[in-house]
């Protein structure tokens, strides 16, 4: 195979693939795997993070996501995350359905899908703990109207409400 990095950040790298074509390389980018956390509290509500996002110009309404880390499993990933952004730990924490792929025509990263039931509140967390990200609790009524009307649109957030709704962990009332 003919593959090599053509340009490096600390968050992702390009890699050209010549492997099928000398004259035409394909470009995809190489990052960490993400986890994207559907945390409900012992009432039923769903944690969820606002937080600007550079590439959209806007904030958007999102579930606890981050990245994995070098030497860390998902499963740590998804606590360390909900932990940063929310403040709030589960003391069962389980993976909802396959590993997905973000984005087959460019990324070679996968998504890692888990449910946080029951979770407890651990630490405070505002802006100044995880910068720009602010956390609140919503009804299964205002998450499904917000994923109803693409308020809360990002497909890696959508993806795992659909599975955690999918296996019975909750209803969404669509």
């Amino acid at each position: 195979m003919h593959k090599k990095s053509v340009f490096n950040t600390p968050w992702f790298e390009i890699i050209s693939d010549s492997t099928q074509s000398e004259k035409n390389p394909y470009y995809y980018i190489k990052t960490f795997d993400y986890v994207t956390i559907v945390a409900t509290t012992p009432s039923g509500d769903f944690l969820l993070v606002k937080q600007h996002r550079p590439a959209l110009g806007k904030e958007t309404w999102e579930l606890p996501a981050g990245h994995v880390d070098p030497g860390e499993t998902p499963i740590e990933a998804a606590r360390r995350e909900l932990i940063e952004e929310t403040g709030h730990d589960s003391k069962n924490i389980e993976a909802l359905g396959p590993v997905l792929s973000p984005d087959t025509g460019r990324m070679s990263n996968k998504l890692w899908c888990f449910f946080a039931k029951d979770v407890f509140k651990v630490k405070d967390v505002d802006a100044s703990n995880e910068e720009g990200i602010s956390w609140t609790k919503m009804s299964p009524q205002e998450v499904a109207k917000m994923a109803e009307c693409g308020e809360l649109g990002h497909a890696l957030n959508t993806a795992p409400l659909y599975y955690g709704a999918l296996k019975g962990k909750y209803e969404l009332p669509f």
